[in-house]
């Protein structure tokens, strides 16, 4: 299994045998449980969600020998550190790398909530003083430092 993630919706990805057909395949995603049977075969994966889901704007398809399931996130703007309870979890970084390389629309600065408007404005002041050498990165460990500007447009 693997998986991705945006702001919206979590994405699992599990490869079948190729030639697997959709009426093939029996699928369940609900806010509660993800099940993906094969029908010569049985089970191929169940479990739950992290966090709650949208059963009803989560779908699925069958592209070549991957089964693509996507969950529409209850609360989006969460960043999940793994698909499924129990489920290997993400590092920080990992989180950091998919937030910042999800491919969205980014909100103009004058959209964002007064939360987001201030940690811009506490970033991007933090980088003048990077650029000015009053504060060194390498010994700084809030990573809002070295994000650029360009990094978080995508």
């Amino acid at each position: 299994m693997e998986w991705n993630q945006d702001s919206t919706d979590v994405t699992i990805l599990l490869r079948v045998p190729r030639g697997t057909k959709a009426k093939e395949l029996s699928v369940a995603l609900d806010s509660q449980r993800i099940a993906v049977r094969l029908g010569w075969y049985g089970s191929l994966f169940e479990g739950a969600p992290l966090h709650a889901v949208r059963g009803a704007d989560s779908r699925w398809c069958l592209e070549d020998d991957v089964v693509r399931l996507t969950l529409a996130k209850a609360r989006e703007g969460q960043w999940w550190k793994a698909a499924v309870r129990g489920g290997e979890e993400r590092t920080y970084h990992q989180l950091l790398h998919d937030a910042v390389h999800a491919d969205e629309r980014v909100k103009p600065f004058e959209e964002l909530d007064e939360d987001a408007k201030e940690l811009m404005e506490s970033i991007l002041e933090r980088q003048e003083y990077v650029a000015a050498g009053m504060l060194d990165p390498e010994g700084f460990d809030d990573f809002r430092v070295v994000i650029g500007e360009s990094s978080l447009k995508g």
